[in-house]
C-alpha cells in the first residue's frame, strides 16, 4: 500500500463543516480514553492480574514452564477481555455515540478512531507507554476511514464505482463526505497519474497549521506498491547510521552528510518563541506563580493576550515546517543512493535509538580539570560531574530512525534487499580489517589508521558493512582486503570534494 496526498479547494462554508466533524471525532477519542484509562486503572488494582503479571515475567522464556506460561497467558487476556480491553470491546463502546453524529462522522471513522486509542492501550498493557493521553483539539488532525465507499470517498472518472447511484458528483474530481462535496486539486505530474491508476483502499482528511489559518488534504491509501520515478541501480551498499550523521557507502560512491544540516534555523526561532510566550503568560498571569517562578499547585485560570495566541500558532507552525524539512531532507537523500543501489543490496548496522535518548542513571567526576569563575570573578579548579545527558536533543531533531526506515521502504519499493547486521557482534566501529583485531576507540575520535592509511571512521565502517559475510555478524576480511584500495579512492574523493566545498563538522573530524 501508498499514499498520495492530494490539496483540497475549500470555501468558508466547507472549512466550518470539516472543523465541526474534526470536533466530533476530537470528542469520540478523549471520551474512549477516558474509559480506557479507568478500564486500565481498575485492571491494574486486580490483585488476581497483578499476581498473574509476575508469574507471567517469571515463566517468560522458559522451556520448563511452556504448559504455566500458556494458561496464564489465556488468564491474562480473559482479566483483560473482562475488563472491556480489546479492540473489538473498544469499538462496541464507541458505537453508542454513533446516532449522536451520524451527520457530522460515519460509524467506520467512529470504529477507526477506537482501533487507534486501542492502538495506545497495547503500548500501555505490551510496550513501554506508561499511560494514555488525552488530545487537544488542535493537535486533532485528522479523520480516517475504513472502505472507499464508506465517509469519506474520492470520484474521478476512474474511480466512479466509490459512489451509490443515489450520489451525484459535483466536480470532475472531488471527495463527498456525508453530503459535502469538496473539489480536489489534481496536479499534472507522472507520479499522480501513475498512483491514480491504483485501486483506492480507504481516504482521510488531514488539515495542516498555516501562520494563515487551517488548509485541508485528502491522503488516499492507495493498493500496490508505489510507482517507481526513477532508475535504481543493483549495487551493494553498507550503512553506518549515527545519531547526527548517515555514511553509506557503495561500490562507486560514498556518502557522508549531517542529518537534516539546516534543522536549527527552525530549532532557534522555535526557542526564541517559546521564551516570548513564557514572558508574556508570566507577565498576564502573576498570581499563578510562586516568588521563586514556580507554578503554583492547584486548579488556575490563564489568561493569554493575543499576541501570546499568535506566538503559540507560530510555534506549532514552526514544528510541522521542522518535521516535514527533516522528512524531506531524508528523501533526497536516499534517492541519491537509490540511483547506486536502489535494487542491490543494502547493510545497515541497527541502532537502539530509544536507549540512546535516555538519560545517564549515574554519573562520575571527569578525569580532566576544568577552571570556573565564582560570582566575585575568582578562578577555581574542579573536577566536573559527567552530563546525565545524551542524545536526546539530536535525535529529535535529526529523526535518524526515520531516515533509516525511508531507505528499507524504498529499496524494497525497488526491489532490493535490506538488512540489518548483527551489531553485537559486528563492532565496525572498533573492527581493522589488517589486522584483524578490535580496538575500542573514544567517541571522539573520528579516525584511524589502517593499512597505513588514514581513514574517516564512519566511511570506514561503512565499507565494513557493506562487505558483511554471509551470516552478517562478521566482516568478510578476504573481500576487504580485495576492495580497500577501490574504497580508498572513493574515501579520498569524497573527503576532497567535501574540503572544497568548505563543508565540516565536529562528528565528520574536520
Amino acid at each position: 500500500m501508498h499514499t498520495l496526498t492530494l490539496s483540497l479547494t475549500t470555501t468558508s462554508y466547507d472549512r466550518k463543516e470539516l472543523e465541526r466533524r474534526l470536533f466530533a471525532i476530537w470528542h469520540v477519542h478523549n471520551t474512549l480514553v477516558r474509559h480506557a484509562r479507568k478500564q486500565l486503572g481498575k485492571l491494574r488494582r486486580d490483585k488476581e492480574y497483578r499476581e498473574l503479571l509476575e508469574l507471567y515475567h517469571q515463566y517468560k522464556g522458559k522451556d520448563a514452564f511452556a504448559v504455566q506460561f500458556r494458561k496464564i497467558k489465556d488468564q491474562l487476556d480473559g482479566l483483560r477481555e473482562k475488563y472491556g480491553l480489546t479492540e473489538a470491546q473498544l469499538q462496541k463502546y464507541a458505537a453508542v455515540m454513533g446516532p449522536r453524529f451520524k451527520k457530522l462522522i460515519s460509524s467506520q471513522q467512529i470504529q477507526k478512531e477506537a482501533s487507534r486509542v486501542y492502538a495506545g492501550v497495547e503500548d500501555v498493557l505490551f510496550s513501554d507507554g506508561k499511560d494514555l493521553h488525552f488530545k487537544k483539539f488542535t493537535e486533532q488532525s485528522t479523520i480516517s476511514g475504513k472502505s472507499p465507499t464508506n465517509g469519506i470517498r474520492y470520484y474521478d472518472k476512474d474511480h466512479k464505482d466509490s459512489y451509490p447511484k443515489s450520489v451525484k458528483p459535483v466536480f470532475d474530481h472531488e471527495i463527498e463526505y456525508l453530503g459535502l462535496h469538496i473539489r480536489v486539486k489534481v496536479p499534472d505530474a507522472d507520479y499522480v497519474k501513475a498512483s491514480l491508476a491504483s485501486q483506492i483502499s480507504y481516504c482521510e482528511i488531514k488539515r495542516l497549521e498555516f501562520n494563515s489559518g487551517y488548509r485541508y488534504y485528502v491522503i488516499l491509501y492507495l493498493k500496490g506498491p508505489a510507482p517507481k520515478m526513477r532508475e535504481a541501480g543493483s549495487e551493494k551498499c553498507g550503512g553506518d547510521p549515527g545519531v547526527s550523521t548517515r555514511a553509506l557507502v557503495a561500490d562507486s560512491a560514498g556518502f557522508l552528510e549531517e542529518l537534516a544540516p539546516d534543522v536549527d534555523k527552525y530549532t532557534d526561532r522555535i526557542e526564541q518563541l517559546q521564551q516570548a510566550i513564557d514572558a508574556s503568560t508570566r507577565a498576564s498571569n502573576p498570581g499563578n506563580y510562586n516568588s521563586d517562578g514556580t507554578i503554583k499547585k492547584g486548579k488556575k485560570t490563564w489568561v493569554n493576550s493575543k499576541t501570546c495566541i499568535r506566538s503559540k500558532r507560530k510555534v506549532r507552525v514552526l514544528y510541522r515546517k521542522r518535521s516535514a524539512y527533516i522528512r524531506q531532507s531524508h528523501e533526497k537523500t536516499i534517492n541519491q543512493v537509490i540511483r547506486y543501489c536502489g535494487a542491490g543490496t543494502v547493510n545497515c548496522e541497527k541502532m537502539d535509538y530509544k536507549a540512546l535518548q535516555k538519560r545517564a542513571k549515574q554519573t562520575k567526576r571527569k578525569d580532566t580539570p576544568s577552571v570556573v569563575k565564582n560570582k566575585k570573578g575568582e578562578e577555581k579548579t574542579v573536577y566536573k560531574y559527567e552530563k546525565k545527558k545524551r542524545f536526546g536533543h539530536s535525535i529529535q531533531e535529526r529523526a535518524p530512525s526515520m531516515f533509516l526506515s525511508l531507505l528499507k521502504n524504498k529499496v524494497e519499493q525497488y526491489g532490493g534487499t535490506f538488512q540489518f547486521v548483527d551489531t553485537k557482534t559486528f563492532k565496525a566501529s572498533q573492527y581493522r580489517h589488517d589486522t584483524d583485531t578490535y580496538k575500542k576507540e573514544k567517541l571522539s575520535t573520528r579516525s584511524k589508521i589502517v593499512s597505513h592509511r588514514r581513514v574517516q571512521r564512519d566511511l570506514y565502517s561503512g565499507f565494513l558493512i557493506k562487505n558483511a559475510d554471509k551470516t552478517l555478524k562478521h566482516a568478510d576480511r578476504e573481500k576487504c582486503i580485495r576492495e580497500f584500495e577501490k574504497f580508498m579512492k572513493l574515501h579520498d574523493a569524497k573527503i576532497k570534494e567535501m574540503k572544497e566545498k568548505h563543508i565540516s563538522n565536529p562528528n565528520f573530524g574536520f
